[in-house]
């Protein structure tokens, strides 16, 4: 399946630092959330990401090993509503985590296609 976004697209950055759940987006209206990438900046730590809707957290993925220099990449388009934040788990004490959330502005007009 092929999926076509047009609309604003927009980048948030991050930097984990720690290993706590950190919230990297919170959604400010109903917000399509286009990718997440990940890239570790040293060692192996475990990867989490989540989304939490301030009573349920709903992992995408869950402690997962991952490699320094290798992003972990999530493509699959979903949808997050108001109050809705999408969040990174690291299992170093340090983070050592980059990354970015792209999103498709909400307020922008878009469409979206799906075809096989």
């Amino acid at each position: 399946m092929t999926v076509t976004i047009s609309g604003g697209l927009l980048t948030e950055p991050f930097v984990i630092s720690g290993n706590t759940v950190d919230d990297v987006f919170t959604a400010e209206r109903r917000t399509m959330i286009v990718s997440i990438m990940v890239c570790p900046t040293s060692g192996t730590p475990n990867l989490s990401l989540s989304r939490y809707n301030g009573t349920t957290r709903t992992y995408f993925r869950r402690t997962v090993a991952t490699t320094a220099g290798t992003a972990y990449v999530w493509d699959t388009p979903f949808m997050i509503d108001a109050g809705d934040k999408v969040e990174i788990t690291s299992s170093s004490a340090t983070g050592d985590m980059d990354g970015w959330v792209t999103y498709l502005n909400p307020v922008a007009p878009a469409i979206v296609r799906a075809s096989s």
